[in-house]
């Protein structure tokens, strides 16, 4: 290992179990992690990323290491091999050398425990620390983490708070005990691009604080482009192209970092166009084959709307409140303004996005245009006014 690598992984390839036997999914996967650095790891899904992390974590069952070492090196500067450790060994380094915030935090947290029961188990797991001083320091970690009122919301259940709060307790509970890598498996792509923001932007910060190298699991590239120093592509179980962010962005070498590079959706591109186009075709070998064996598929134009004839459906002055709290005797005293007198029309053979954050009232005005929640306004479906029909009929 150079000097400055906390984590090498060196011609790593696993197999998984199957029915046949062992598949292989890995194939001589190699890269470096370097002390306070942010590298990401990109690829669709299915290229190994996450296998390849959860590997370092070993948090991989029945899978079997074929060839390969990660070497990884402790704060007391011992190098050891990953690969080599029993599950009690790796439990050791879990949470000191190396935390993990995965994708979707409900998964990994417990329904059944407060916040703060959680990251204080976390905490007395490595850390030999009396119940008051591991109260102490969860509350601490939940305030760095940005969560406001944190005294009262370490009181609560997973289940009372929204998406990006439980990311942020994730974080809380990754960082108890310092860790010299943090991985982070597409922390954001269940939030809305608002919240997915100030979580990345809370992750950067947290990195200078506690001076980590971070290491980002993600198919977003406009994530990599803002965030990482370094990139490590995966197509197939393989590395097929490793680079500073720069050369990567500017001077991709791997047909299949063109092609995630092409994918990526550019504000104006479809300028001068009367309607929207079909993406391009990616220049990677499965599509390559696809290709010639169909008749060529250029780019073209989408021309299939008609905005001449009459909306396939109109909705008008849809409002939708919800009773959050009643009186004694039931009158109600608090609504939830959910949807206010929204109004559109969607035509034949027409795409409509509706857009918003999370809470906006984007699901609630389809639930209601369905019937499925209640509301006042006008939904009219090929000419027909749809709210005032019967549910046999809806």
């Amino acid at each position: 290992m150079a000097s400055d690598e906390i984590l090498s992984v060196k011609g790593l390839s696993l197999s998984f179990p199957t029915y046949g036997g062992f598949t292989p999914v890995l194939h001589d996967v190699s890269f470096a992690v370097r002390k306070g650095e942010t590298l990401a790891i990109v690829g669709e899904s299915g290229s190994g990323k996450t296998v390849t992390m959860r590997r370092v974590m070993q948090l991989l069952h029945h899978v079997r290491t074929d060839a390969g070492a990660i070497l990884l090196r402790r704060k007391d500067g011992r190098i050891m091999d990953i690969t080599r450790l029993s599950n009690s060994e790796a439990r050791e380094i879990r949470g000191i050398d190396l935390s993990m915030v995965f994708q979707e935090p409900m998964t990994s947290l417990t329904p059944l425990f407060t916040i703060a029961n959680q990251i204080e188990e976390a905490i007395r797991s490595h850390q030999d620390i009396a119940p008051d001083e591991a109260a102490a320091r969860a509350l601490e970690l939940l305030e760095v983490a940005r969560i406001p009122d944190a005294s009262k919301r370490s009181k609560e259940y997973p289940h009372q708070m929204s998406g990006g709060m439980r990311q942020r307790v994730m974080i809380a509970m990754a960082l108890a005990c310092r860790p010299q890598i943090l991985i982070a498996d597409e922390p954001p792509t269940a939030l809305d691009v608002t919240i997915q923001a100030q979580i990345l932007a809370l992750i950067r910060s947290l990195q200078r604080e506690f001076g980590m190298a971070v290491v980002f699991i993600t198919h977003d590239m406009g994530v990599v482009a803002e965030l990482a120093d370094r990139v490590v592509v995966m197509y197939q179980g393989r590395v097929v192209e490793t680079n500073d962010v720069w050369t990567l962005f500017a001077n991709p070498s791997h047909p299949y970092t063109r092609a995630l590079l092409k994918a990526v959706p550019r504000l104006g591109s479809m300028h001068g166009r009367k309607n929207p186009a079909t993406l391009p075709v990616l220049d990677t070998p499965s599509e390559s084959e696809r290709r010639e064996a169909q008749a060529p598929t250029a780019e073209r134009e989408i021309d299939t709307a008609d905005y001449g004839a009459e909306p396939v459906l109109e909705v008008r002055n849809l409002t939708t409140r919800f009773v959050s709290r009643k009186a004694f005797l039931g009158r109600p005293t608090h609504l939830v303004y959910a949807v206010e007198n929204v109004s559109f029309r969607l035509y034949p053979g027409e795409t409509l996005g509706i857009v918003g954050e999370s809470g906006c009232g984007k699901s609630t005005t389809a639930y209601a245009t369905l019937k499925l929640a209640p509301s006042t306004g006008e939904v009219f479906f090929d000419g027909h006014e749809i709210t005032k029909i019967q549910e046999d009929e809806m």
